[in-house]
């Protein structure tokens, strides 16, 4: 994590910022060497796998939590400690690319399986447990399935299935019960059931509150724009491709994929910008030298097949445009008269954009 200095006259961050002492994590020392290219190494590879990514999630779903605590309470204050601890655990797991190791986080704090409560549990046992139930931050907040696909999923499998089933016992969907003001022993416990099933937190924490928002201003923006699909026949000439040639080509953006995916994990460790432009530069022009062996140097139909292989599936169109982006761009100008639309700012148009608003101008592009 690295250190910041802000001058600022924003209003809403002048606002909201919250005053604290600072925070000394207290830690071992790593033992000091002269730094080699060894060491590097080393130092790199001890940092892949690591847990800042969980730990800094934990994190995250403690401030979720402590959203459902009255400011000052006990509980509130000890959720901040918890929040407050988070930072050095985070700091331990980042040096301990240096060969520190760092202390672990109390699994009671997100695990749901230490705090069950057993038949066999003293009251005192239980009493404990129940607190720290109430702490325990083991789900991730709402705004996390906007950052995993999987979570999205699991939170609309859950909807689904738990609003057929309260429609189908009290008549009611799950808002209608929640909202219901006098609940009744049977409805108290489905809801309790609801909340230890569900697979997010939902508790109006800062970027819950934020998500919520963008969603309400966005909503029924979004599926239509999704349904207004990219007609790709406007890059697609009338040649034809062969089914032989279609599965070669798919081949090829499997090979170009791997080399790319490769590539990325070398980066990471050690080559300079210049020297990765380089490498992908040879994997494009491999690939180019491969295709142009496919179809004979035929641009027309090595487009026509790697736009209907790409185009209607939810994958990047990139390589499409590695092989023959200038050839894309030549045919859209020549079936366009070589002519071009742009944005103007003009304060009655009717393109609005980033708070300005334009008129678009055709333009003819003498070259390219």
């Amino acid at each position: 994590m690295g250190d910041a200095v802000i001058s600022t006259n924003n209003p809403v961050l002048l606002r909201t910022t919250k005053k604290l002492r600072t925070v000394i994590c207290e830690q071992n020392s790593a033992e000091k060497k002269v730094i080699t290219e060894k060491l590097l190494q080393k130092a790199n590879k001890n940092g892949f796998g690591n847990d800042v990514g969980k730990i800094t999630n934990y994190c995250t779903a403690m401030y979720d939590v402590l959203a459902k605590f009255e400011k000052d309470s006990p509980e509130y204050k000890e959720m901040q400690y918890r929040i407050t601890c988070m930072q050095g655990y985070q700091q331990e797991i980042i040096d301990s690319c240096k060969g520190i190791i760092p202390k672990k986080v109390p699994k009671e704090w997100y695990k749901s399986e230490t705090v069950r409560i057993n038949e066999d549990d003293s009251e005192k046992v239980k009493k404990e447990k129940e607190h720290l139930k109430d702490l325990l931050a083991d789900k991730k907040p709402y705004f996390f399935i906007y950052n995993y696909k999987h979570l999205a999923n699991s939170l609309r499998d859950f909807n689904k299935r738990m609003s057929k089933d309260c429609d189908e016992t009290f008549l009611l969907s799950p808002e209608e019960l929640i909202a219901k003001k006098d609940k009744t022993d049977e409805e108290k416990e489905w809801l309790k059931y609801y909340n230890m099933e569900n697979p997010i937190s939902s508790y109006p924490s800062t970027m819950n509150r934020i998500c919520w928002a963008l969603e309400k201003a966005f909503d029924g923006i979004l599926p239509a724009l999704k349904d207004n699909g990219f007609d790709k026949s406007i890059l697609l000439t009338d040649k034809k491709v062969q089914k032989s040639l279609l599965e070669q080509l798919e081949q090829l953006y499997k090979d170009y994929i791997f080399e790319i995916g490769n590539t990325k994990i070398i980066n990471y460790v050690s080559l300079s910008r210049q020297e990765k432009e380089l490498r992908r530069e040879r994997i494009i022009n491999m690939s180019k030298e491969k295709i142009n062996e496919l179809t004979l140097g035929d641009e027309e139909k090595g487009c026509n097949g790697l736009i209907q292989l790409l185009y209607d599936k939810p994958i990047s169109k990139q390589f499409c445009w590695d092989m023959y982006g200038d050839y894309i761009v030549k045919k859209l100008l020549n079936d366009n008269n070589n002519e071009i639309n742009v944005p103007i700012k003009d304060k009655n148009g009717e393109i609005e954009w980033n708070g300005e608003k334009y008129s678009l101008e055709k333009m003819e592009v003498t070259k390219c």
